[in-house]
């Protein structure tokens, strides 16, 4: 059985990291490639939580992986284990020109009224710059990223107390 490409969402809830990544769909139980994500993984996978973000064409989910890796910039942020912000280059730690993230962003609109929109995108990146308040102590934090990392829970984790899908055990709000 072939399955639908997808983008997807790895966390270690030992520190909270992510990895982006996209997978053509033909194996099921995929994990992934980037080498630091692979090594983390060895050692603890009972610590991992896969979240699928996006299923669709192939050629759409690599395209939109480096999209959110540009736009996250992950290659340069502590958070995440992706060497590089695009997912077909081998040249790891390398930048893409101005030129070619325009070109990139400018490709990205063809995503609209498929399963994820360029809102869809927008609104899950808006969403990590959202500040949160912490209601014990009063502290804002700047980001859902930087209240998860000062409480040493996963980002996901965090983001699911404040949706209430979880109990919120943080006592945490949203800005």
């Amino acid at each position: 059985m072939e399955y639908e490409a997808f983008v997807y969402k790895w966390t270690d809830s030992s520190n909270g990291k992510m990895y982006i990544g996209s997978h053509n769909g033909k194996r099921k139980n995929y994990k992934g490639s980037g080498k630091l994500f692979a090594r983390a993984y060895k050692k603890r996978p009972e610590l991992f939580v896969r979240e699928i973000l996006c299923y669709g064409s192939h050629d759409d989910m690599i395209e939109l992986e480096g999209f959110i890796l540009e736009e996250l910039d992950a290659a340069n942020n502590d958070m995440y284990y992706n060497l590089t912000n695009d997912p077909l280059s081998p040249m790891k730690g390398k930048k893409h020109s101005q030129e070619t993230i325009e070109k990139i962003k400018s490709k990205s609109g063809h995503m609209k009224g498929k399963k994820q929109s360029e809102d869809w995108i927008e609104k899950r990146i808006k969403t990590h710059r959202k500040k949160v308040l912490h209601l014990d102590s009063g502290r804002v934090f700047e980001s859902i990223r930087s209240c998860a990392k000062h409480f040493k829970v996963s980002e996901s984790l965090a983001q699911a107390q404040l949706k209430g899908r979880r109990k919120n055990t943080l006592n945490i709000k949203l800005l």
